[in-house]
């Protein structure tokens, strides 16, 4: 072979090997944790500076009533970072090959963290959160509670809104009685003191003096019927850093919760 063959397959294979680990380089793996998968999306979102972040949180009742609805009401949503409750992960009664976190961040061009609260028909049960910002960490917090009933979870993710770390909360708290709650709501307030925050959750409470102990301000304040048996249960809670403009509820029988969502400004 010729040194002119030579340096041109030469060239070949390092432009292959190139191409090769700048694709590797652009892709973000699935990361895990103790009880958290998460992922950072290699899409790309317009370089718009937003002024505002619509923030959203929504029981999904594991996609029970169709994925699409609750797909659709997502959309509809139109948010930048949202919470999710009552999500499967690989079970069977929602497909053996389904992640629905994993797959509502795929079709909705969002990161996305998922958190197990239990493990249940072969895969896991939990909650999650979307976000438009890039996850820079992401952990599970096991909360306290009676033994005999079902174990919760904190969902924390860490992300940047324009320089500064803002620390995003999801849970699903004990319903069976207020003492669970209370511990749970304490270490809560333990974790998020300090920080700059957002809690998006089913909280199983709409009595707002139990989630005093957060420091938080509330969206719902006892007027978005968010679930028609239990009431004003859904709520987001943020810390002082944040201005509050606006507040919705979404009706619609894709769950048997409504998605409540507001607009936030981050001063």
């Amino acid at each position: 072979m010729s040194k002119y063959k030579k340096r041109n397959l030469l060239f070949s294979v390092l432009s292959v090997v190139f191409v090769v680990i700048f694709a590797l380089s652009a892709c973000s793996p699935l990361k895990r944790g103790n009880n958290v998968v998460y992922k950072n999306l290699t899409l790309e979102h317009p370089g718009v500076i937003l002024s505002e972040i619509t923030v959203a949180t929504y029981n999904i009742k594991h996609c029970a009533n169709g994925y699409d609805a609750v797909l659709n009401e997502l959309k509809t949503a139109d948010a930048q970072i949202i919470f999710i409750q009552e999500a499967d992960r690989f079970t069977k009664r929602s497909g053996k090959e389904t992640d629905q976190i994993a797959k509502l961040g795929e079709d909705l061009s969002l990161n996305y963290a998922f958190f197990q609260s239990i493990e249940l028909e072969g895969g896991e049960y939990g909650v999650g959160i979307l976000s438009y910002f890039e996850i820079e960490s992401a952990r599970s917090i096991a909360l306290p509670g009676d033994v005999k009933n079902e174990p919760r979870t904190l969902g924390e993710v860490v992300i940047s809104i324009y320089g500064k770390s803002v620390s995003l909360y999801t849970t699903h708290l004990s319903f069976e009685d207020k003492a669970p709650r209370t511990q749970q709501l304490a270490k809560i307030a333990e974790t998020v003191a300090g920080k700059e925050f957002i809690i998006g959750a089913d909280f199983n409470t709409s009595d707002l003096a139990e989630l005093a102990v957060l420091n938080g301000s509330y969206v719902n304040d006892g007027g978005f019927i968010t679930n028609g048996e239990d009431g004003a249960i859904d709520n987001i809670v943020y810390s002082s850093s944040f201005f509050f403009t606006a507040a919705a509820m979404q009706t619609s029988n894709a769950s048997d919760h409504h998605l409540l969502k507001a607009r936030l400004i981050l001063a």
